[in-house]
């Protein structure tokens, strides 16, 4: 992210105003055939014996006169011939196959393994809290190609300046020429990608180091699945600090004015007071575990008194500033 400051001097004698606001600066992956014998069958054939009878003939006794003697024809019984019984050659039988009728397959159907549906209804903050960083910096490390849309924009206004109606309409319409909203599209390679003056774009915040947000820094926590995706919403405790002061919770997870190397020529700020009042954080997550879109909104209540040139001047800047990630799967 671009560093962008606001610095406004608030000096009372040439309505030369001192502000304490600054912008904020984020230092912030599937018929079996069962074989037939073969059966033939040959038939054996006896042979049937000839059976011959022979008539025997007894001679008629011889008589003084011979009487004429007719022989009788021999007899010759011829026994029955009974004919051998023709021999037929039985083909092999083959057995015809058994018929097996095979039940249709059926494939078994696909198993699908599911996670069991989550119940963020009891979720801790601890849980919220540790889904929500473990997103983030998984996200972080992704190291393929990916384009992201960044958008960031501010809305702040000074209050309770010295110097009357008119030295807080200069100052808030100076704020409105110095600050001004972005909407751009970075290509990311290895987590990093560069913005148009060559300044090296981390993807997310915090800019350096992994995300780091204990329960204890968060005052509300929300989570509920929506249209397939995780929501998180949280909102982190309030925190105070002074100049070169750096917050503990914001700082760990998104960013935080950093004011060490500010310097003034003409005004010296002898106090400061920059309050964190509730940065809100809004992040969507995917089922993977990576971070979709995320948006924070930095919500400041600033104050500080400086001196310059013998004068001694305060005022106190409220507003916002609101980033958005929404990354391009």
């Amino acid at each position: 992210m671009k560093n962008i400051k606001i610095t406004v001097a608030l000096l009372l004698s040439v309505l030369f105003i001192f502000l304490t606001g600054c912008n904020v600066r984020y230092v912030s992956d599937i018929l079996s055939t069962t074989d037939s014998a073969e059966i033939t069958t040959a038939l054996q054939v006896s042979s049937v014996p000839e059976s011959t009878t022979a008539v025997q003939v007894t001679p008629v006794p011889e008589s003084t006169t011979a009487p004429t003697v007719t022989l009788a024809p021999e007899t010759t019984t011829v026994p029955p011939v009974t004919a051998a019984p023709e021999t037929t050659t039985v083909p092999p039988v083959t057995a015809a196959p058994e018929t097996t009728t095979v039940p249709p397959v059926t494939a078994a159907p696909e198993t699908t393994v599911q996670t069991p549906a989550v119940d963020y209804s009891t979720f801790t903050k601890e849980q919220i809290c540790d889904t929500f960083v473990t997103a983030v910096n998984k996200t972080k490390r992704y190291t393929a190609p990916i384009n992201v849309h960044h958008t960031e924009s501010f809305d702040f206004e000074v209050k309770e300046c010295v110097g009357g109606d008119l030295v807080t309409y200069c100052v808030n319409n100076l704020l409105a020429l110095v600050v001004k909203p972005s909407d751009t599209t970075y290509s990311y390679n290895n987590g990093m990608s560069v913005d148009e003056d060559g300044e090296a774009i981390p993807m997310l915040v915090p800019e350096t180091g992994d995300c780091v947000l204990p329960a204890s820094g968060v005052a509300r926590a929300e989570i509920r699945e929506e249209n397939g995706l995780i929501h998180i919403y949280l909102v982190l405790v309030e925190e105070h600090t002074g100049m070169g002061g750096k917050p503990q919770y914001n700082a760990g997870c998104i960013g935080y004015l950093n004011t060490d190397d500010y310097s003034f020529s003409i005004l010296k700020i002898t106090e400061a007071d920059i309050g964190y009042t509730g940065t809100e954080i809004d992040a969507y997550i995917l089922p993977n575990g990576m971070v979709d879109k995320v948006t924070y909104r930095v919500n400041l209540d600033s104050s500080g008194t400086g001196t310059g040139l013998g004068i001694t001047g305060s005022a106190r800047i409220v507003g916002s500033q609101t980033e958005m990630w929404d990354l391009i799967w």
